[in-house]
């Protein structure tokens, strides 16, 4: 990989692009007349956007140079009882985080370096994770 931060910065934007486009293909192929793939694909959009939201948290935290962070868990983030209440949630998280990548592209290398290796756990590597266990839930559900 580029040493360039910039080159690395539009490298973790394509990846969480591509990734969370996956992701959205998989959550949009959901029979809401299935209530086991509904309460599933429900399930892993909340635990995207707390995943979103920690990485929020995580880039906050290195911005600031803080070395105190407190992630939030599934708790903290709002939950809703229908299918576009909990994606409408999802995506509030997931605009958040792209708000704070924004603050990345004109940081340092080393930081730069940082968000790639702690946001993308969170993130970017867990989307296609996500929907590959709703695709495979949802095929076996067929």
């Amino acid at each position: 990989m580029a040493n360039d931060p910039d080159t690395r910065f539009d490298d973790i934007m394509n990846r969480l692009e591509q990734a969370w486009g996956l992701w959205q293909d998989a959550i949009g192929r959901v029979s809401e007349s299935d209530a086991r793939d509904v309460a599933l694909a429900r399930s892993l959009m909340h635990e995207t956007a707390v995943g979103d939201e920690q990485a929020v948290e995580v880039i906050r935290s290195l911005v600031e140079g803080s070395t105190y962070q407190q992630l939030p868990g599934r708790e903290t983030v709002e939950e809703a009882d229908d299918l576009d209440g909990v994606r409408s949630i999802m995506e509030h998280h997931h605009e958040r985080l792209l708000g704070s990548l924004d603050t990345v592209a004109e940081t340092a290398e080393d930081i730069v370096v940082a968000v790639e290796e702690q946001v993308g756990p969170l993130t970017w590597e867990q989307y296609p994770v996500r929907a590959e266990r709703l695709t495979t839930t949802g095929d076996a559900s067929a």
